[in-house]
């Protein structure tokens, strides 16, 4: 694998079946700005390209294939990194779980290690900046309880009796720095608190929240942000984001007589049965329509599809 720097305009580009590929190339890696770094490969005399911080998906919905190892999908979408930016934070903890208490009997040694160790660091981000507390623990629960009660994988675990006691020793002391952790109460600063602002300010914030845990949570801190949040207008938009209208008509009948909080009541019948609509609003990986590219959203990518498939490409969000 050799790395080199190259710009668009100094090569012929060809578009095949398994994406954009080099042709007859004639240049001098000396003269080439310093624009996009790429790593190229020789597999049949083409140079297939994978950039960047992008990984090449073939395939529609459904049948998607990357020829990447996990480890390598690891290295080069960068989740080590993603632990530091706290709007990945959501993304990162759905795809940990996965990988933690699904499948980890099936990865090889090096995912192993990359996974214990973005698990760490993840520990180490949330602890300093006191965001995604309770998420993460929950992670650590379940990671926990799956090292330690799913016996009936033991036969089928890749790695030693030792690797596996270690990864749960290794979990157990996260859970304990955890355990230990206090919010860092607020000084007093002078500067303005959430209940200074205006009721519609309010309002404006909770409509933001697309899951009902914090909005009772939220209203769990005074008696204040409690009447707030059982306003009849922020769980009617939850219910219309969340649930369809014949969703919600399955459990109008069963309400029309109970006193107060009828859409509270409404929602939680619809999520008990059909569950809710998890979005990760601030950052996630996104597919690109015309390059076929696999990408964070908000870092971006070069698009090297032509420029009328550029201009109509679409990010299509991807489920962890």
């Amino acid at each position: 694998m050799e790395r080199v720097n190259i710009s668009r305009g100094y090569v012929d580009w060809v578009k095949t079946s398994r994406g954009w590929a080099l042709q007859n190339v004639d240049f001098c890696a000396e003269d080439v700005p310093n624009q996009l770094l790429i790593k190229i490969g020789v597999p049949d005399g083409n140079r297939e390209v994978s950039h960047g911080r992008c990984v090449k998906v073939q395939g529609t919905r459904g049948q998607r294939r990357m020829s990447v190892y996990l480890s390598e999908f690891i290295d080069v979408m960068d989740l080590a990194d993603a632990t530091r930016d706290i709007r990945r934070q959501a993304y990162l903890v759905d795809i940990l779980r996965l990988m933690l208490t699904r499948f980890l009997h099936k990865l090889s040694g090096s995912s192993h290690r990359q996974l214990f160790k973005i698990l760490d660091q993840l520990v180490h981000t949330v602890l300093k900046t006191e965001v995604g507390v309770r998420r993460l623990q929950r992670l650590l629960h379940e990671t926990h309880k799956h090292l330690v009660e799913d016996t009936s994988r033991i036969d089928t675990r890749i790695g030693c009796r030792s690797l596996w006691n270690r990864h749960t020793q290794n979990v157990s002391n996260l859970l304990t720095q955890m355990g230990g952790f206090v919010y860092t109460e607020r000084e007093e600063d002078g500067k303005p608190q959430l209940m200074d602002l205006p009721k519609e300010c309010l309002f404006e914030i909770m409509y933001k929240l697309t899951d009902h845990r914090d909005l009772i949570n939220l209203g769990l801190a005074c008696w204040d942000l409690y009447h707030v949040t059982r306003e009849e207008s922020i769980w009617q938009k939850l219910l219309g984001f969340h649930f369809s209208p014949k969703q919600v008509a399955t459990f109008t009948e069963c309400i029309e007589d109970s006193d107060g909080d009828t859409l509270l009541q409404l929602y939680r019948h619809c999520y008990r049965k059909f569950g809710f609509r998890k979005l990760y609003t601030a950052d996630q990986l996104v597919i690109c329509s015309a390059c076929k590219t696999l990408h964070w959203l908000k870092l971006g990518h070069y698009c090297w599809s032509d420029d009328k498939d550029r201009v109509n490409a679409v990010m299509e969000p991807i489920s962890p």
